[in-house]
């Protein structure tokens, strides 16, 4: 803060020209923006109101920074979106559109959808009325009724091929690839192939897959290419000579280049070099490990190299012989074995993995072994699947030992305990129940479409207070109940006002509260 000449306090980030701070703002996630910047100053705010080019992220986004977006944002402000309605964030699409019909996004340019739940659909209908939309983004070949009447798409990604999407593949024929200059599809066929050439004469990037079982298909595609040339303007090929290394892997008769196709995830015991097996001098040998970002450690066996770049650890064996591993960049954390003392683990987590934020204890335990143990603050997100076969000790409050936890996924026994953990983690955000006892009491409650959503009103303090949640149960075959749960003490409103002052948005800021334990997660 600086003095200014009529004695008013200036935020130094104030002297800063808007066009630069649009500039930065270019390069961040909405959510990230009004946390990092909403209230600093008046000038600030204003900045807020009038950026137009807002890029909207809420795949595993918390709900506290949802309901932040969907309070300070318009739609018209909004140029990409992704929405979500995977286990962590259930019906969030349907929240989201119910408040922001997608015909008002009259400047949106790109939408991503993932795991949309199949009620959804008509949510999306007057998708084609967005004439900026240029480039589309799903996982699942049924989505691709969306865009058919969209001509200028210019890149079109379908992430993989899920069941009953073979169904939908005569969708592929009605989409126009005049403009389309990147695709990417899970699979393809010749015939497929070959109209896409034929038709997308503007593509640049193509990136599918085909299956080979025999010749005959390229036989045919080389035969209808005789017949009528392509014509292909902008697609371009270049081949160059590299000396490369090999190796051959004899489990699998997979030959592959180095370090391009070595494998990312691996078993400590199966990482064994053989000579005769690879074109890789022996001194460097490294590249092997350096690469290595997944590693199972399940032997003791000792290592003349070091596992430098592991972000991904799961442990088999009792020990970790901290001289073959760094664990200073490990970030998610699997215990499998039995004979881990939780005391000892908790110290190495807190001496040695300082980037460790998920951890996943996959084995039942005493709460009697976490008695006298420190909080882990760094841990956000916490898998206990066998939870329920865990011995319990009511003196332990499992949440003082996770404080900070933001998503959780939980085996329980009954529907008390779903209720307990949701009060007692006051920063949980995205719950998921595995109910592994409570049949009895779960199909009482399903009698009508809305009992859940009353039941746990009724049953937990935290939602009673605030009822910005949503939940989806899935009992297709054990029981599930997911949730996304707002922090917040009041219900988010849409602000509709573009000339708020920066008093009034102070107001609905502190109405909202501040969150302290947040952990901003990387959306890519």
């Amino acid at each position: 803060m600086i003095s200014s000449s009529d004695n008013r306090l200036l935020f130094i980030l104030d002297l800063l020209p808007k066009e630069i701070i649009f500039t930065i703002f270019d390069f961040l996630w909405a959510h990230d923006i009004l946390y990092s910047f909403l209230n600093i100053s008046n000038y600030f705010n204003n900045i807020l109101l009038t950026y137009q080019n807002y890029h909207v992220n809420f795949k595993s986004i918390l709900k506290q920074q949802f309901d932040l977006v969907c309070r300070f944002i318009q739609p018209n402000q909004i140029i990409s979106l992704v929405l979500s309605d995977s286990n962590e964030t259930p019906s969030q699409s349907k929240t989201f559109l119910s408040l922001f019909p997608i015909e008002k996004f009259i400047n949106l340019r790109a939408i991503t959808l993932s795991d949309i739940e199949n009620d959804c659909h008509s949510l999306f209908f007057n998708i084609r009325q967005l004439k900026y939309l240029n480039y589309f983004e799903t996982d699942t070949l049924s989505h691709l009724w969306m865009i058919e009447t969209i001509s200028r798409l210019k890149q079109l990604i379908i992430n993989k091929y899920v069941d009953n999407d073979y169904n939908h593949e005569s969708l592929l024929h009605s989409i126009s690839f005049s403009h389309l200059r990147n695709l990417t599809l899970p699979y393809c066929s010749y015939v497929q192939l070959r109209q896409i050439l034929s038709c997308a004469s503007k593509l640049t990037s193509l990136n599918i897959s085909l299956i080979i079982s025999d010749c005959t298909g390229i036989d045919y595609f080389a035969e209808q290419h005789q017949e009528t040339p392509l014509i292909v303007n902008h697609l371009t090929m270049s081949i160059q000579t590299f000396t490369w290394y090999v190796e051959y892997n004899t489990d699998d008769f997979i030959l592959y280049t180095i370090p391009r196709f070595v494998p990312r995830t691996t078993k400590h015991s199966l990482l064994s070099i053989l000579p005769h097996s690879t074109t890789l001098p022996v001194q460097q040998y490294s590249i092997y490990y350096d690469q290595i970002n997944e590693l199972e450690l399940d032997s003791n066996d000792k290592s003349s190299y070091r596992y430098t770049n592991v972000q991904r650890l799961i442990l088999s064996i009792t020990k970790i012989n901290e001289n073959i591993i760094d664990l200073s960049k490990v970030e998610y954390l699997c215990v499998k074995s039995l004979s881990w003392s939780l005391k000892k683990l908790f110290q190495i987590i807190k001496t040695s993995m300082t980037s460790l934020y998920h951890l996943k204890i996959d084995f039942s335990f005493s709460m009697i072994q976490l008695s006298d143990i420190y909080p882990l603050e760094q841990i956000r997100i916490i898998d206990l699947p066998q939870f329920s076969c865990s011995f319990k000790n009511d003196n332990i409050d499992l949440s003082s030992l996770f404080p900070c936890i933001e998503r959780l996924t939980i085996g329980i026994n009954s529907l008390h305990q779903m209720t307990d953990i949701i009060d007692r983690f006051m920063h949980l955000s995205s719950g998921s129940f595995h109910i592994m006892n409570d049949h009895t009491d779960i199909n009482h409650i399903l009698t009508e479409t809305d009992t859940i959503y009353k039941w746990l009103i009724e049953k937990t303090n935290r939602l009673a207070r605030n009822r910005s949640f949503t939940y989806r149960l899935d009992s297709r075959s054990d029981i599930w109940i997911h949730l996304w749960i707002s922090s917040e003490s009041t219900t988010p409103e849409k602000v509709l006002n573009k000339t708020l002052s920066g008093e009034q948005l102070m107001e609905l800021r502190e109405t909202n509260g501040q969150h302290n334990c947040s952990r901003c997660c990387s959306l890519q």
